[in-house]
């Protein structure tokens, strides 16, 4: 067989192959969230062990080749040990249970469909957490039809803690009275001279 042959059954070969198989798709729709301290509450919806109902729910999108099935067997959130709180209170503390509980068990042919959007997991904000911004990660883990344990890259993401929108008319409330207070004592320190009204009279 002469080279240009054989390079033309090589080139019809490698078309004929399919697609890689996998995960083809794993995504957030939002990669920062805003919470005030302890949460947003949403009590149908978190998972957390405290039994506060407060959270931040991260959204996103996993979708697979359409080959066979995929069986999906957790999500790892990793917070940045150099947060604020050094990972003890801004962390996914319910143990992956929103993303057993909201995620479909197998995505493929037995499954939904080839893809899934949706709550992929929760992150808990403690009361006492410092205002900032908290780093994470969040890591897919799944089997293929051979049981194979694979897992995906790494998504990053961001809580960030701000003060409770109530707060905020207090402190504009209070800086108002500060200003009214300083005025106030300006007045009484250098009080201002006053100008007859009679013309003849000189100010």
């Amino acid at each position: 067989m002469s080279h240009c042959l054989q390079r033309a059954f090589a080139q019809l070969l490698f078309l004929s192959l399919p697609a890689a198989a996998g995960l083809t798709g794993f995504s957030l729709d939002y990669t920062v969230l805003t919470t005030p301290p302890g949460g947003i509450y949403q009590p149908a919806d978190c998972r957390n062990l405290d039994g506060s109902g407060a959270c931040v729910i991260f959204t996103g999108a996993i979708s697979f080749s359409a080959d066979t099935d995929y069986t999906l067997t957790g999500i790892t959130v990793a917070m940045n040990p150099a947060n604020p709180d050094a990972g003890t209170k801004v962390f996914d503390n319910n143990g992956g249970n929103y993303f057993y509980d909201v995620v479909p068990g197998t995505l493929g042919p037995d499954g939904p469909g080839y893809s899934y959007n949706g709550g992929l997991f929760e992150v808990d904000i403690a009361q006492s957490a410092a205002l900032g911004s908290y780093l994470g990660t969040a890591t897919l883990q799944y089997q293929n039809a051979a049981g194979d344990a694979l897992s995906s890259s790494p998504l990053s993401f961001q809580v960030l803690v701000t003060p409770e929108p109530a707060a905020f008319p207090v402190m504009l409330t209070a800086l108002g009275a500060l200003a009214a207070f300083v005025r106030r004592r300006n007045q009484t320190r250098y009080p201002q001279t006053k100008c007859c009204s009679t013309r003849s009279v000189p100010c």
